[in-house]
């Protein structure tokens, strides 16, 4: 089994057939289409009964509903390609998804990274796409993965292919305890334990925007803390690894970059749903609860810039960021 493209599925009855569809139209023997049903309370799991029927390369697991990040841990158990992939429930992939990673994936890649196409809603900017074709190896490999991290190409874990072997081995799972941020900490905990990527600008991923802008404007309480945490979590698994004290510096920086790069685009989300007064005031709380994290230290000229107004909590001058330089973008 060369792939096995892990699908977690919950509620997703009105894009399942495009999402399916797309991938069932170049199926072949020596790949695998693992369905997780995370609950489902809609057709969902009528209708991967019916795929799963038709495509003996489809194998369809059910489980009460525990999240995303649970439903692929499921998935990962019972993987068998030597490549894992992700495809989320509402996006798609392109025609020629397979045709390119075999060429791509030739000479054995621990991972292939590869860009993505948006498909319909109203934004068209914020997600970060390859624009060039690259391949790395052991300390290029560390400041071409640490690069990305601080261009935010980690937050979508469906623009990767993985070694299986890697993952095992290093029994590399996804958080349970978080629901933002954990593509990125999955991508880094795998990335430490690697020395050789591939980068192709195909953009191989179709990520819907339909529903996206109105999903953004949801109000989340916990909005701060799940940040904080998720880069908690990344310097975790960056201290847990056997990397060289130098190469963990690298990561280490890029992480800083993420943990002050973040704090804008928390405080831009406070701004949506809040009174001009509201919206000063949580931004300080927000800028408080960032200067509280003396772990964090940045590194660097930009770092050192873009942290400078969090860490001396400079409501004015973030407000006046968030307002003209983050217009659409995503952290």
């Amino acid at each position: 089994m060369k792939y096995s493209v892990i699908i977690p599925i919950y509620n997703a009855a009105e894009t399942l057939h495009r999402c399916l569809d797309s991938l069932v139209s170049q199926l072949r023997e020596d790949t695998e289409l693992l369905l997780v049903n995370d609950g489902s309370t809609d057709a969902s799991l009528e209708i991967c009964d019916e795929y799963a029927a038709r495509f003996p390369q489809i194998r369809l697991f059910s489980k009460e509903n525990g999240g995303v990040s649970s439903a692929r841990n499921l998935g990962l158990q019972q993987a068998q390609g030597e490549y894992v992939l992700f495809v989320d429930s509402d996006d798609a992939v392109d025609k020629n998804y397979f045709t390119v990673l075999d060429s791509a994936l030739r000479d054995e890649p621990a991972l292939l990274m590869f860009g993505v196409q948006l498909v319909g809603g109203k934004r068209k900017e914020g997600r970060a796409s390859l624009s060039r074709d690259f391949f790395c190896q052991n300390s290029e490999c560390v400041s071409a993965l640490a690069g990305a991290l601080r261009r935010q190409e980690f937050n979508l874990i469906t623009t990767k292919a993985f070694r299986r072997d890697v993952i095992e081995s290093n029994l590399i799972r996804f958080e349970e305890c978080l629901d933002i941020g954990e593509d990125k900490v999955f991508s880094l905990s795998y990335a430490v334990q690697i020395n050789q990527v591939r980068g192709i600008s195909d953009k191989l991923y179709l990520l819907s925007m339909d529903g996206r802008d109105s999903l953004s404007r949801k109000k989340r309480d916990d909005l701060v803390d799940s940040v904080l945490l998720e880069h908690r979590l990344l310097l975790d698994s960056l201290q847990e690894s056997d990397l060289p004290e130098a190469e963990k510096a690298v990561y280490s920086h890029a992480i800083q970059y993420s943990f002050y790069r973040s704090a804008y685009t928390v405080c831009k989300k406070a701004r949506q749903y809040a009174s001009p007064a509201a919206a000063r005031r949580s931004t300080d709380d927000i800028l408080r609860a960032y200067a509280n994290n003396p772990q964090f230290r940045p590194r660097g000229l930009a770092c050192r810039t873009i942290a400078l107004p969090i860490r001396l909590r400079w409501v004015n001058v973030v407000n006046v960021i968030v307002s003209f330089f983050l217009k659409g973008s995503d952290k």
